[in-house]
């Protein structure tokens, strides 16, 4: 309905009109000279054109207002109707940008908590391994430093602490590695720019 009414109230189509109404009123004139020369009237009065008709010219303008104005809610509620269809389009672009961004934040905060908690039990190991070294068993603290069971404790011991402290610094060393590649994810997918309106 609406496609109807702008080909009606376009330009071309109003100058068609106006076009078709000046011709029609120019056959009309012409008709009335070629009926005066082929049939005058009695009275020697010449043939007129007929009037425009109030009644066909009062529903063309009625027409015409009322057509106006439906093509006027018609583009106002299509305008509306892509408006709400854009924020729509953009508001589920910003949703997915937001779940993106929150999945990389939730995955960072998870990872840096476990990296805390790596390093609380490096110190832990450290402050352990520190510990036996230094308050030996009870079979050993009376013996030299020298000594080879003393030697072969010592290293004993440290092989433990490096196995531990090994696993816990690899870990640490992958997490490192994911939190730059989450850091390069959330450069390399930045909240979008509002394009709605635009």
């Amino acid at each position: 309905m609406t496609n109807v009414l702008e080909l009606i109230y376009s330009l071309p189509f109003v100058a068609g009109g106006l076009f078709g109404a000046v011709l029609m009123k120019l056959y009309q004139r012409a008709q009335c000279r070629h009926l005066d020369k082929t049939c005058p009237l009695p009275d020697g009065q010449r043939h007129t054109p007929p009037p425009i008709n109030r009644v066909w010219l009062g529903g063309l303008l009625t027409f015409a207002v009322l057509g106006y104005v439906l093509l006027q809610v018609g583009q106002t509620e299509q305008h509306y109707r892509e408006l709400g269809s854009e924020m729509r389009r953009c508001q589920v672009e910003f949703q997915t940008a937001l779940v993106a961004r929150a999945k990389i934040t939730t995955e960072n905060d998870q990872l840096s908590r476990e990296q805390r908690e790596l390093l609380a039990e490096s110190m832990q190991a450290n402050a352990m391994w520190i510990s036996r070294l230094i308050d030996l068993p009870p079979d050993l603290e009376n013996l030299p430093t020298d000594d080879p069971r003393v030697t072969a404790y010592g290293q004993a011991v440290t092989r433990v602490y490096r196995e531990r402290i090994d696993k816990i610094n690899a870990r640490i060393a992958e997490i490192s590695d994911r939190q730059r590649q989450l850091d390069q994810d959330r450069i390399d997918h930045p909240f979008p720019e509002p394009s709605c309106g635009r």
